[in-house]
């Protein structure tokens, strides 16, 4: 019940007294001057006395009786009042209390819809903020990936240019041995001719057989060898020959063609060299504890196969991690980035730089990497945007037995992992290998003699 309705109720029960009162007052009235026309017939009538006795009896009862009535009527219209008044004031404080409850309860659902927007609008920007970062990574990454495409077809290029020059020079330099060859055969068979019409005497003179016709011009001049030469006392063997005649012919040495070393032009075939002089076979190295704990590490990984790397291309992101902290490559002629921590692991390099050289690479070079004391731990890891590609740990204690020969670079003890391979050698041996036998030992997929592997534990 409203405060209105239970005011109008208070109004209805004070006018209805207000009306009870009137009435009897009128009622009063009346019997007052009903009471002076009886008194003025009664006296006109002469009534006994006893009669006018009762009737003042029985106007004293009716006036008790109306008084009675009166009161009766005021405190009945009293209590309504009060409890009119006492349902009223109830009324407006449950009014009240309701209006309290209904303004809480609509700023509280104000609060909480003004947290709701907030917290959606937080969240749009932070989508916004997240793909926008996406967005630049993915930019950042295909221009990286352009940029090492570029690089490697330069590489490849570069790399089939001097494939090409080599093989130009080593054919080269088997056409000048040949023909070096050629012309020794020919100066030993003239020799021997000489030496035999000495020992024979002055019989006849044979004249040397015609050069081939490989032979440089300058040697098909060459003047045949006197038909007469100096009588002899007696038969003697065929001696050395003279000083004169062991010269090599002038015209081997002006034979055009590239500048070669020196070994090269005058190498023999292992059938013409001197036992003494053959080389010796090389040996495989067998791996020695480190003496020194600065180490290049060479590593191909097998591509992964869930996540960016289970429908994309088969690459990978490899940095080398340890105990303390991750390498990132920088190029097989820069020492690799240390980044303490896990920093190398989290958004802001796993969107950025990630890998750096090694970026969309299955083939990585770490140069300059620190193992602490020994035994050290190394372990590979493919970078995913979320959760990384973490590959067995490896134990180091010794090296891969490494020997750089002739550019290349060969391994006998290498790690051979279930999902990648790895090479250990010591920095001082990297640094006298070079650059560019590093990369090519990564681009022939460490492939080599292995007389062990080593099992990652």
């Amino acid at each position: 019940m409203s405060a209105r309705a239970v005011a109008r109720g208070v109004v209805m029960a004070m006018a209805a007294g207000l009306m009870l009162g009137a009435a009897a007052q009128a009622n009063e009235a009346a019997h007052k001057m009903a009471e002076k026309f009886a008194g003025s017939a009664q006296g006109a009538d002469k009534k006994p006395a006893e009669a006018k006795q009762q009737d003042l009896d029985k106007d004293a009862e009716r006036k008790a009786a109306q008084a009675k009535q009166r009161a009766a009527l005021k405190a009945q219209a009293a209590r309504r009042a009060g409890e009119a008044r006492r349902k009223s004031a109830q009324a407006a404080w449950r009014a009240a209390e309701e209006r309290k409850a209904d303004e809480a309860d609509m700023l509280a659902r104000a609060r909480r819809e003004a947290d709701e927007m907030r917290v959606a609008d937080e969240l749009e920007r932070l989508t916004l903020e997240a793909r926008r970062l996406v967005e630049e990574a993915e930019k950042e990454r295909a221009r990286a990936e352009a940029l090492l495409a570029s690089e490697a077809q330069d590489k490849r290029a570069a790399a089939t240019d001097e494939e090409r020059l080599a093989r130009q020079r080593t054919e080269e330099t088997r056409r000048l041995v040949e023909k070096l060859n050629r012309v020794r055969q020919i100066r030993e068979a003239r020799l021997a001719a000489q030496a035999q019409r000495r020992v024979e005497g002055p019989a006849s003179a044979v004249a040397p057989p015609d050069p081939p016709a490989d032979v440089s011009p300058a040697e098909k001049t060459e003047p045949r060898v006197a038909a007469a030469p100096p009588p002899l006392p007696a038969p003697v063997a065929a001696g050395p020959p003279p000083a004169a005649e062991a010269a090599p012919p002038p015209a081997a040495a002006a034979t055009p063609g590239p500048r070669v070393a020196a070994a090269e032009i005058n190498s023999k075939t292992a059938a013409e060299m001197p036992a003494a002089r053959l080389p010796a076979q090389p040996t495989t190295r067998a791996p020695a504890r480190l003496s020194e704990t600065q180490v290049t590490v060479l590593i191909i990984l097998e591509p992964g196969s869930y996540g960016i790397r289970r429908r994309g291309p088969r690459v990978a992101d490899p940095i080398l991690c340890m105990p303390d902290g991750c390498y990132v490559s920088t190029g097989a002629d820069q020492p690799a980035v240390f980044m303490p921590g896990r920093r190398a692991l989290r958004f802001g390099n796993t969107l950025g730089p990630r890998a750096g050289a090694c970026r969309g690479s299955l083939g990585c070079v770490f140069r300059d990497v620190e193992l602490g004391s020994l035994p050290g731990y190394l372990q590979p890891v493919d970078l995913h945007i979320l959760r990384h590609d973490r590959r067995e740990v490896h134990t180091v204690l010794t090296d891969s037995g490494c020997r750089a020969e002739f550019g290349h670079l060969m391994c006998t003890h290498g790690v051979q992992a279930q999902d990648y391979t790895m090479w250990i050698l010591p920095e001082s041996l990297a640094r006298a290998a070079g650059p560019a036998a590093l990369e090519r030992a990564v681009a022939d997929g460490l492939t080599g003699r292995r007389s062990a592997e080593l099992t990652p534990r």
